[in-house]
């Protein structure tokens, strides 16, 4: 399975995922039609997280409930995570 997926049939059983979002307002950093969150996976009580820093003492995860003070969020597609380059 590859490619953009609607979100309604995103796992959410705790398997990372690359969202798309639409936000509420378009941020200056960010492109008006949406962008891309990667490591993010779903909790039963927070909704969409995005995990941090997995490997490290400082990780753990960041609700994508709202993006910024008055901005909620829309994840609109979901797409497993690709895998990374072969090592040679």
């Amino acid at each position: 399975m590859s490619g953009w997926h609607p979100i309604e049939t995103a796992p959410r059983d705790g398997t990372r995922v690359d969202l798309w979002i639409r936000a509420s307002y378009a941020p200056h950093d960010r492109p008006p039609q949406g962008y891309r969150v990667t490591d993010a996976q779903w909790s039963p009580t927070s909704g969409w997280v995005q995990v941090i820093d997995a490997g490290s003492d400082a990780g753990g995860t960041r609700p994508l409930e709202y993006d910024g003070p008055g901005a909620f969020i829309d994840a609109t597609h979901w797409r497993p995570i690709p895998d990374g380059p072969d090592a040679d």
